[in-house]
């Protein structure tokens, strides 16, 4: 799932000819706080609707709560991934967003260094900070499949240990996050 670098540095040009990204914004760094606040807002919303999940009989409303999980939990990932984008002052817009996001994220902390650099210092092997970071975002974009299969799937039930799982790296990566914003 990791994303090329190269196809990533070709899709940031892109989204920057096409105005869904900026960078070097005026303002938006002054964001950064309130994105995660609302990822972190998101978060929460995503427990409250695990906590329900589990105490729910109904197996139908109780895969419905999961669900939600899963969309919210994205969401809490992306806004606090807006966040990060943000605190560097790249402004996303909302054209094509959730695709300028992942790729501003691979292109400005992944293939940089500035994910590694600044949450997985402590590990000595260069090679494996990358793999954290990388991996760290490839978490971005798996929430992101997630949430559009349970969003469009009609069928689908989703499971508690779908649900648990989100929660868990959700929560990871808005730690992450927040440790690049500071």
């Amino acid at each position: 799932m990791v994303r090329d670098e190269l196809r990533v540095r070709e899709l940031i040009e892109q989204h920057k000819r096409r105005g869904e990204i900026v960078e070097k914004h005026a303002t938006v760094a002054s964001l950064n706080v309130l994105f995660l606040q609302k990822g972190e807002r998101d978060l929460q919303v995503a427990a409250a609707n695990y906590d329900f999940g589990l105490k729910e009989r109904s197996t139908v409303l109780q895969s419905a709560f999961f669900n939600w999980v899963i969309v919210i939990g994205y969401y809490s990932m992306f806004h606090s991934a807006r966040a990060a984008l943000a605190k560097l002052s790249v402004y996303v817009s909302e054209d094509n967003v959730h695709e300028a996001v992942l790729n501003g994220m691979y292109h400005y902390y992944v293939y940089q260094g500035l994910l590694e650099a600044k949450i997985y210092e402590m590990l000595k092997n260069a090679k494996e900070r990358r793999d954290k970071a990388t991996k760290l975002i490839e978490k971005l974009e798996l929430a992101r499949s997630r949430r559009g299969n349970v969003n469009y799937e009609v069928a689908q039930a989703v499971k508690e240990t779908a649900a648990k799982d989100m929660l868990k790296d959700a929560k990871e990566f808005i730690e992450a996050m927040r440790e690049l914003i500071r």
